[in-house]
């Protein structure tokens, strides 16, 4: 168990201003045990790792400044709790921290430094070689792996992900978001615009003109367009995502009561940019879009949040065949595995449908995962398909840990 305190102000903003704060973790800091202007916890590391992971979103998201910086302080305060910690402790999960106090004291024994530098040197040594050790609780990731792939921004200089902008068009043929995504972008620019609905979507006319000439690999066993014939924008995903994303991406604008084209997407449009389209696709998709819109599942935000965990872990385990239901198991961080869905004998694999649904289903339209399966992944009772990544993704995604 992890014991910490929090002073009254400190607990309310959690209460009051976290998000995704679940009701579970909510009552459990509404009863602590006060002492003096403290109120005293007691938390399991799995329920530690699940508070640090909702203050470290709001430090990023909280639309407040004062509130990002609140909650940036709160997490310093929380990571040096608790007791020692390594020197380089905010590179490792809380329970990873753990078990290097545990693993400090069992190698400190009864041993006696001459002076203070001794003993730091000695500690500093230790947590050098402890963050650099693979971690069977981490899946064979370091400490300073996982906290490089999980918090650091992606395709920056020194970034853990960084990510190729001169794939050639012609090794992206076959890949569904980026094909869709140029159907969009070259209509809009040839037709001048499109007129927005109510809704502030593309107008049925042009969604239909457009959706005509999209690619379908989505997850729906049946094509929207010939059984639903006044299908609007919205209810046709291989059309609506690329265009949410194009938005995010800052590629369309909306300008009295129209879609354009910016000058950017213009620019993209362009033969010789095809690579670097795709990554700023790939990159407002992973980073600034909510995955959950795309298959209207539920929200589960730690997951998208350590999704460099996920792509490193599907790298080191599909880059052959692999069943996709073991591969499942294995590619979602341990701190945030309380976000998949409970399975039941009425619900059937539920957590393995959800990871399709979230992970592989966006890959694969990405054209970065493969099955062995002429339908995909579509179906609950896949788990013994064989799934890989693609050469794509190697070309793609370069790693940097």
């Amino acid at each position: 168990m992890i014991h910490f305190g929090l002073g009254g102000d400190d607990r309310d903003l959690i209460l009051n201003h976290a998000l995704h704060l679940d009701d579970a973790l909510a009552a459990q800091l509404r009863y602590g045990i006060r002492q003096g202007d403290k109120i005293l916890y007691q938390f399991s590391p799995e329920a530690f790792d699940r508070l640090r992971l909702i203050i470290y979103q709001s430090s990023r998201e909280s639309s407040n400044l004062y509130m990002r910086e609140a909650f940036t302080e709160l997490l310093r305060y929380l990571d040096y709790s608790g007791g020692m910690d390594a020197p380089d402790a905010h590179e490792a999960p809380r329970n990873q921290r753990n078990e290097f106090i545990d693993e400090l004291r069992e190698a400190l024994g009864e041993r006696e430094f001459a002076n203070l530098d001794e003993a730091e040197a000695f500690a500093k040594e230790y947590a050098d070689r402890f963050n650099n050790t693979p971690s069977e609780r981490l899946r064979g990731c370091t400490p300073h792996q996982t906290r490089s792939l999980i918090t650091y921004e992606w395709d920056r200089p020194n970034a853990p992900i960084l990510l190729n902008k001169d794939i050639p068009e012609s090794h992206l043929e076959d890949v569904m978001y980026f094909q869709n995504t140029k159907i969009l972008l070259t209509m809009l620019r040839d037709e001048k615009g499109a007129k927005i609905t109510s809704a502030g979507n593309l107008n049925r006319a042009f969604a239909h003109r457009v959706g005509e000439r999209c690619m379908d690999q989505s997850d729906i066993p049946w094509d929207l367009r010939q059984y639903r014939p006044n299908w609007n924008e919205q209810d046709y995903m291989p059309l609506h995502i690329p265009r949410v994303i194009c938005g995010l991406a800052r590629l369309i604008r909306k300008s009295k009561g129209k879609f354009y084209i910016t000058k950017k997407g213009e620019k993209l449009l362009e033969p010789e940019a095809a690579g670097e389209l795709y990554a700023r696709l790939f990159l407002t998709y992973y980073r600034r879009f909510d995955m959950a819109y795309a298959d209207l599942d539920m929200e589960a935000p730690g997951i998208q949040h350590t999704f460099g965990y996920t792509l490193f872990m599907i790298r080191r385990l599909a880059a052959d065949w692999t069943l996709a239901g073991e591969l499942a198991e294995s590619v979602v961080f341990p701190a945030v595995e309380y976000e998949l869905p409970l399975s039941t004998p009425y619900s059937g694999n539920r957590a393995f449908w959800f990871v399709c649904l979230r992970i592989f289903g966006p890959l694969m339209h990405f054209g970065l995962l493969e099955s062995e399966s002429e339908d995909g992944l579509r179906f609950k009772d896949k788990e013994n398909t064989p799934v890989r990544i693609t050469p794509l993704f190697d070309k793609l995604i370069q790693f940097n840990v």
